[in-house]
């Protein structure tokens, strides 16, 4: 088969993909700790919860949350995408290399 630069194969994921679609949730050794903000499970005296946190760099840098700091988060994921304006969703519609 030959391959064209730039062609868009639709339909197809690449074994990481299928896996993060089956299982989104990653180890926090792969988590950004730029200040981005991520979706993490949080154990707390064995209670889990998901909140949304991120990397504090003062200090020796530590994961907080709105009102709470140093957690201690088990796996993350990347937030979700805004919903899109039907505009930017016709824009993507109407664009035949995005698959």
């Amino acid at each position: 088969m030959v391959e064209c630069p730039g062609y868009v194969k639709r339909g197809f994921k690449s074994e990481e993909e299928e896996t993060e679609s089956v299982n989104p949730w990653k180890t926090m050794e792969s988590a950004p700790r730029d200040g981005t903000s991520i979706l993490a499970i949080i154990v707390d005296n064995g209670n889990e919860s998901m909140e949304v946190i991120w990397w504090q760099t003062y200090q020796n840098g530590c994961w907080s949350s709105e009102g709470d700091f140093e957690l201690t988060p088990t796996q993350w994921m990347p937030l979700p995408r805004w919903p899109m304006t039907s505009q930017e969703e016709k824009e993507i519609w109407d664009n035949p290399l995005i698959p």
